[in-house]
């Protein structure tokens, strides 16, 4: 795909602040919009801003080429609806929360992509999953010690250890300098 504008996939472990830094960022960011994704499981607003769809539907999605990527983790499906993913075309600044798994696939299918990975020592990783309280301590225990894929070159990394203010700064310069 070609693109005027820019594709932003913020990616990172569990825990690490994507949502929270994104939800702070995106009206501090002219000309950008961010990707709602849809996701096979119920709706979590407090935490995560999706649509939430039956794994019938999401597969009825797949078939129709809706999407523009979509990925299975922690026993859920999500997927990135093309629709918005085309409005780079327009030369918007499209943003949203993926997977280190699709990473590759994604920069195969994009020209214009820039990847940021959003981290957090495993300390607060663990706190942040016992705050949302959405798992039981084993699936937290299990998130945290989960392998991390190759992050493709160029990947920019943010250590969200401090406040969320100094968080999104980082997040938004690195967004701006495109």
């Amino acid at each position: 795909m070609q693109t005027n504008g820019q594709l932003f996939v913020v990616v990172g472990p569990s825990g690490s602040g994507k949502d929270t830094l994104l939800k702070k960022v995106i009206n501090k960011i002219p000309n950008s919009i961010l990707v709602k994704r849809y996701i096979t499981r119920k709706k979590d607003i407090k935490n995560e801003d999706h649509y939430s769809i039956s794994i019938k539907n999401f597969e009825d999605k797949i078939s129709k080429k809706f999407f523009f990527i979509y990925w299975k983790a922690h026993g859920f499906s999500y997927g990135i609806p093309f629709k918005e993913i085309k409005k780079i075309e327009q030369g918007k600044k499209v943003i949203f929360n993926g997977s280190r798994k699709i990473l590759f696939k994604i920069k195969k299918k994009v020209n214009n992509v820039k990847i940021i990975n959003i981290t957090a020592s495993s300390t607060i990783i663990k706190r942040r999953l016992v705050n949302r309280a959405r798992e039981d301590k084993k699936s937290i225990i299990k998130r945290i010690k989960r392998k991390i894929n190759l992050l493709p070159k160029n990947t920019i990394t943010i250590i969200n250890n401090k406040s969320i203010s100094i968080g999104t700064n980082k997040l938004k310069k690195i967004i701006l300098a495109e």
